[in-house]
């Protein structure tokens, strides 16, 4: 039987229980209920922000179109070398993409080359890295895509622009997971409340359309289940650690650590970049059961839906990163002689 990638792990049934009865007492199940409500003042307190700046939306997808498309900037710059959802967003929100060149020491987008007027940019933290909003300082219009770093450090947050905004993932494969879902910081009051509007057809306080939006909003059953993640957080975070603290110390003693392997904190992900023998190291990989993948297989440039969408600085790191990194089995409960074992067959496979 094949170890896969990724095995999702949300709260047990148990420890959401009080939640799910909370919602058959209450007769409540989306429309920003009063479950919603408590994810978000969670939330803030967990992140270290006012709660009236904090929005649960129904996925990150979703939460970085509507970011995007309340915004009175017209161009979004994001990295070519990022999961294609980004793109998507910008798009659906009718506005105009462009793609970046990532930088080969961290990948992520390359800032230099862009230019800082009139244009929103959407950084994206690779595979859970930290997040620090002094490095978009230059930026008014900035949307950090930061779906996996719910585990990781948030520096200077208090620095954050009223047009600036921070989304994570509460998707069932990243960490404190409640099956789907997305947390936004918003730089401003104004903005969360023209967020929470977007997310319900544009009502401002009456049922008639303000603006154009769509249906974004969390269900309460969603936020149960990141209510249940909340309470065993630091159970939680005990579990990822252990098992990430053990893949970096063999993966130190055999020479091959990584970028993400130096980041703090904690995340969903073992990917390992490899300099050559992709193919080798592969096939060996399947022929022991053990599951990988080419993480993001193609720059968003490389595929057929935004061939067209203009490129600055170049694609050759983003080409070159989407055949290097190959992601392994991790996942919380993931043994640690299972751990041992990835590792050492990732040795023999590129000595």
């Amino acid at each position: 039987m094949t170890i896969p990638v990724m095995k999702p792990k949300l709260a047990k049934f148990e420890m959401a229980e009080k939640y799910l009865r909370e919602i058959d007492q209450n007769r409540v199940f989306t429309n920003y209920g009063p479950l919603v409500k408590q994810v978000e003042f969670r939330y803030a307190d967990y992140l270290g922000v006012k709660p009236e700046n904090v929005v649960a939306l129904v996925n990150a997808t979703l939460a970085i179109q509507g970011c995007v498309q309340i915004s009175k900037i017209q161009k979004w710059a994001i990295p070519n070398f990022t999961f294609a959802a980004t793109a998507h967003a910008v798009i659906v929100a009718g506005k105009e993409l462009q793609l970046v060149e990532v930088n080969g020491s961290d990948w992520k987008m390359n800032l230099e080359d862009l230019n800082v007027s009139n244009l929103g940019i959407i950084p994206v933290m690779p595979f859970g890295s930290p997040v620090n909003i002094e490095d978009y300082a230059l930026w008014d219009h900035v949307v950090v895509d930061a779906a996996a770093s719910l585990g990781s450090t948030l520096t200077n947050v208090d620095k954050l622009k009223p047009d600036q905004f921070i989304v994570y993932s509460l998707h069932a494969t990243k960490v404190l997971g409640a099956g789907e879902g997305s947390i936004i910081i918003c730089g401003s009051e104004e903005n969360a409340k023209l967020l929470r509007a977007w997310a319900n057809f544009g009502f401002m306080e009456t049922r008639e359309s303000s603006f154009l939006g769509t249906n974004a909003k969390m269900t309460e059953f969603a936020a149960a289940y990141a209510l249940a993640a909340l309470d065993h957080k630091d159970a939680e975070e005990i579990e990822w650690t252990k098992v990430l603290s053990h893949k970096k110390k063999l993966m130190e003693e055999i020479g091959m650590l990584n970028v993400s392997d130096l980041y703090p904190g904690f995340r969903p992900y073992w990917i390992f970049q490899i300099q050559d023998n992709t193919k080798s190291l592969v096939e060996n990989l399947n022929k022991n059961g053990i599951g990988n993948r080419t993480w993001w297989s193609a720059p968003i440039s490389n595929m057929p839906a935004f061939s067209q969408i203009e490129i600055v600085g170049g694609k050759s790191i983003s080409l070159e990163l989407s055949t290097r990194l190959i992601g392994l089995p991790m996942w919380r409960d993931l043994s640690l002689n299972t751990v041992e074992k990835i590792a050492e067959i990732v040795n023999l496979s590129i000595e």
